[in-house]
């Protein structure tokens, strides 16, 4: 069982399969990507269906409180222990308790010494070994990792244990190995997995250290060393008609042969996954297989076969639990469109993968620049370089956070390497230490033997004793100083090493200070762009002159926003709007500057006061400022717009997409906004004609201006959103307090919805009382 738990934990990763398609980065990518494959593909070879589930786990626990044998208890706090070194189990907390109460037990038994337990306590004891191995691997130091991992091998060859768990053993040690970025010592250890597998004869366990081992050699120059690897588990996998294997092991070979640019023989393994995947009902991996079909038959240009398999891709993902499969459908067809020149098609396709990316693998980085990438060469080969610029500047700020998490964590790599190394050399030097003077204790005890001897025959060989401890004084004293030479010639290395190491740390350390410095820069500039941006908007004292009650409920995303609010008096009118610009952070902020003055000019200027010749003339002006004739800029923004007219006592309204709420008596009336946009050029553009909509003030009424960004925002769980139809039933619950409370009551809802998560997008809310 605990073999089977180390199965699991060896391949339990995830596949980002769409990242193996992009030609331009395969040469500096292949190695990572193609082991996330293989371990995807082959992650069915590892089955733990012994292992305890959640509820069963409980289930154990509630066990421990009844009255049981101490063998049985043992065996349940074991499988317990198991449970907790899981990946993302969630009882890693109960890990030390557990296993203290198992030691306990296993001290127990030893006493008794019942020959009915030995076998079980052997095999406790082996287990525990490796548990424990496991447990330092994730919290310890690299030599404390090494030492109780060297400790359970030295455990299981005094116990003669299982040998699956000696597979198990060397596999979490070649992993930890790799973690710390020994891989020399890493393949030591698979090959000594592979060696006790083959011993044990058993085939499984061949096969999965076999694929362990082509899974280390995947890298661009060991490609026919993984091959030859594959093959062999190939041959292993067909004598025993071991069917997930072979699906799997097929798969990775259509990787490797695309690597490779041997597009037939990708095509007939692919064909050979495909084949043994529908012979197993197994059809939702059958997406593996058909990615690396139409990579193969693109590349050989068979557009027909390349379309048929693509439309099989996506008849894939309307099965259920299927969807996140049209992430990598809607990349490959944007990239074979744009390949073959329909650059529009091309645009439609990768904003669709943007929209699934962004549902299944929004943490995906990787991918995000993989979309951000084709983008920019659709917006190239199209001339719409603004969006180019736009995705291209967006593309090095996630490569430049990558690149600086790459540093930290080659920093930490470096400095386990050193702590491992430096310790290695110490313990090294303390043992030829003791070596040496081991050597002279012999030594000492050789003279006394020769002197005792020589007493004895004194009389006899008085002259040739002489001579002879002269002989051998000298020898000694030779072998002592060249001792002692190699021994001063090691110290000096060892400091030689030493200084180097603390030369590439002290440049790692430089290197991040630069870092930070110009990431502070960054930070600072944007930061004074917000105080320009907060100086131009009206101050709270602003509205609470006109209104009874005001309320301004604003949240930038980023520290500058593409949200505002806008307040101006013209008379006895009263004129409100809530604007929100095209994006976030810093482009949203400039547009909204633009926008900002051009409301200025128009209201406070020109004297236009109703609210559809405002939004007529904001439109045209901001097309002219942008000049968006000319360079097709689609940047925009929506606004809702109120005109309070004190002296009619009456409220004129009209909006660009946007909405205005009305609260009365726990009711909510909705005035909706023109369904039209300021600003952007599109091709066949339609315009609707802006309409003001009249309506009486009713001082019982509490009116809100809202952007889109509270509806947008996404819950910390399910990351579903919060939608406008839950923010009107939240405006209609609160609406009887006051404007203070209501405030405080939007915060605490968004705060209970979002949790920790992200803030996703600006949000603005303005309400008011007449």
């Amino acid at each position: 069982m605990f073999c089977l738990l180390i199965s699991c934990q060896l391949f339990n990763q995830p596949l980002n399969s769409v990242l193996l398609f992009r030609q331009s980065f395969r040469k500096s990518l292949f190695r990572l990507l193609f082991i996330l494959s293989s371990t995807v593909s082959f992650c069915s070879l590892a089955t733990a269906q012994n292992i305890a589930t959640s509820s069963q786990y409980d289930s154990l626990k509630q066990k421990l409180s009844t009255n049981i044998q101490d063998t049985t208890r043992l065996k349940i706090l074991l499988n317990m222990v198991i449970f907790s070194l899981v990946p993302n189990s969630n009882k890693k907390d109960d890990l030390i308790a557990n296993m203290h109460a198992a030691q306990q037990l296993y001290n127990r038994a030893l006493k008794r010494q019942k020959p009915s337990e030995a076998a079980f306590l052997k095999t406790y004891k082996t287990s525990f070994l490796l548990a424990e191995a496991i447990r330092v691997s994730h919290i310890g130091t690299p030599i404390e990792t090494v030492a109780a991992f060297e400790k359970a091998e030295l455990g299981f060859m005094q116990a003669g244990s299982d040998k699956l768990l000696h597979i198990t053993l060397y596999s979490q040690f070649a992993t930890y190995w790799d973690k710390i970025g020994y891989s020399n010592k890493a393949l030591e250890y698979k090959l000594k997995a592979l060696q006790v597998a083959e011993e044990c004869g058993s085939v499984k366990s061949i096969i999965a250290s076999m694929v362990n081992l082509a899974i280390s050699y995947s890298g661009d120059d060991k490609l026919d060393i993984a091959t030859d690897y594959y093959n062999k588990a190939l041959k292993k996998a067909r004598e025993v008609n071991y069917e997930r294997a072979l699906s799997a092991i097929f798969n990775n070979l259509s990787v490797i042969y695309l690597n490779k640019n041997k597009y037939d023989s990708a095509v007939t393994c692919a064909r050979q996954a495909e084949v043994i995947k529908l012979k197993m009902k197994d059809s939702l991996s059958l997406h593996l297989p058909y990615i690396n079909l139409v990579k193969a038959y693109f590349a050989l240009g068979k557009r027909d076969s390349t379309y048929v398999i693509l439309e099989k891709l996506k008849e894939l993902s309307q099965m259920p639990g299927a969807e996140a499969i049209l992430v990598d459908y809607f990349y490959l067809k944007a990239d074979i469109l744009r390949k073959y020149g329909k650059y529009e098609q091309a645009l439609q396709a990768i904003n669709m993968h943007d929209i699934y990316r962004q549902k299944y693998r929004s943490a995906d980085v990787d991918q995000l620049k993989t979309s951000l990438q084709s983008k920019i060469r659709i917006y190239k080969a199209i001339g719409r370089y603004k969006e180019a610029l736009a995705c291209l500047e967006l593309e090095q700020s996630i490569t430049d956070s990558l690149a600086e998490q790459n540093d930290e964590r080659k920093k930490g790599q470096l400095e386990s390497q050193y702590e491992y190394d430096k310790k290695a050399q110490e313990q090294k030097i303390k043992e030829r230490e003791k070596e040496l003077i081991r050597e002279q204790e012999k030594q000492r005890e050789r003279w006394l033997f020769y002197a005792v001897v020589i007493a004895l025959l004194f009389a006899i060989i008085i002259v040739v004793y002489g001579v002879y401890k002269q002989r051998q004084i000298k020898q000694a004293s030779d072998r002592i100083s060249m001792q002692n030479a190699e021994l001063q010639q090691q110290r000096e290395e060892i400091l030689v090493i030493n200084n180097q190491i603390s030369n590439q740390k002290t440049g790692l350390e430089t290197a991040f200070k630069e870092i930070e410095q110009k990431s502070m820069l960054i930070t600072q500039g944007i930061q004074s762009a917000n105080a320009v941006q907060v100086a131009i908007l009206p101050p709270f004292r602003a509205f609470t002159k006109h209104f009874s009650e005001v309320m301004l409920f604003y949240k930038p995303k980023d520290i500058v926003s593409g949200d505002i609010y806008w307040f101006g008096v013209k008379e006895n009118k009263k004129i409100l709007a809530v604007l929100d610009c095209t994006g976030h952070g810093v482009h949203g902020a400039f547009i909204t500057l633009i926008a900002y003055n051009l409301m200025n000019k128009i209201v406070l200027s020109k004297d236009i006061t109703e609210p559809a010749l405002i939004l007529e003339s904001l439109d045209r002006e901001f097309i002219k400022n942008l000049k968006q004739d000319e360079n097709h800029n689609s940047d925009g923004l929506d606004i809702a717009l109120c005109c309070i007219q004190t002296d009619t006592s009456s409220l004129l309204f009209a909006g660009a997409s946007m909405h205005l709420i009305e609260a009365r008596n726990g009711y909510i009336v909705e005035n909706k906004g023109t369904n039209r946009h300021i600003g952007g050029v599109f091709k066949n553009r339609k315009f609707k004609t802006f309409e003001t909509i009249v309506s009486s003030l009713n001082p019982s009424s509490t009116y809100y201006l809202c952007s889109d960004g509270y509806a947008d925002q996404h819950h910390h769980i399910t990351k579903a959103r919060f939608t406008r139809t839950a923010l009107k039933n939240l405006l209609a619950e609160i609406s009887s307090e006051n404007l203070a409370i209501q405030e405080q009551r939007l915060e605490q809802s968004l705060n209970n919805w979002q949790l920790n998560g992200k803030q996703t997008d600006d949000i603005t809310i303005v309400a008011f009382r007449v």
